[in-house]
């Protein structure tokens, strides 16, 4: 009886190793993305990693104005270059949305 709690602990514990660097490598990826649209200053596609409870405030089309207007402000000199993901914490339940 034993044997069959520890197998199915560590089974349990493979299965959420697995799923943990799923949702990790899944928002590094999202992150890389969203970041490179933004160096190209394609702000239309990089709304849509916005989450939409956003768009509750401000619509989209307002979202994006603004991104251009504060991109492209010639008193401001705006750098992103590599962008590197250092770390990835657990992923935290904020009722009733998950980050």
């Amino acid at each position: 009886m034993k044997h069959r709690i520890l197998y199915l602990l560590f089974f349990l514990n493979i299965i959420t190793s697995g799923y943990a660097q799923d949702y990790k490598k899944a928002a590094e990826q999202q992150f890389l993305q969203y970041t490179d649209l933004i160096i190209k200053k394609d702000f239309r596609s990089a709304s849509e990693f916005i989450i939409e409870d956003m768009f509750e405030m401000i619509s989209k089309e307002q979202m994006i104005l603004a991104m251009e207007k504060i991109f492209n402000m010639p008193e401001f000199e705006f750098k992103i270059d590599s962008p590197q993901v250092l770390q990835i914490s657990n992923s935290k339940k904020l009722i009733p949305l998950t980050f």
